[in-house]
């Protein structure tokens, strides 16, 4: 079940996200499914633009946060998105899907990052 944050996150913001995004979303989450992975919490969608100049003010990155080990299954998701989508070819260093935690939360605010150029 695809479940959202309360507040951060709502439906309608689906209807707002590139198509790209959408299809990398839907495929993580099958790919989270094979492993026996059902429920996610999509964290972050859409921000505004006083909040965030990055890729969710304009549509192009979810945050997701589940309940599962990295070591586990995480990673092996990642890399199957990372092999699967190139987030911007002159730039490589740069991946669809990051595993990663904002400055201010630690490893309290560890999730998954998924993004697309277009």
């Amino acid at each position: 079940m695809i479940k959202l944050k309360e507040g951060t996150a709502k439906w309608e913001h689906f209807g707002e996200i590139s198509p790209k995004l959408g299809e990398v979303f839907f495929s993580f989450y099958s790919k989270l499914k094979d492993y026996g992975v059902n429920d996610i919490t999509v964290t972050s969608i859409i921000r505004h633009k006083a909040d965030d100049s990055g890729v969710h003010a304009v549509g192009r990155a979810i945050d997701i946060r589940a309940d599962f080990d990295y070591n586990s299954i995480g990673k092996y998701a990642m890399e199957y998105i990372n092999q699967k989508y190139t987030y911007d070819i002159a730039r490589g260093e740069l991946k669809t899907c990051v595993y990663h935690s904002t400055s201010t939360y630690g490893d309290e605010g560890l999730h998954y990052h998924l993004q697309t150029r277009k």
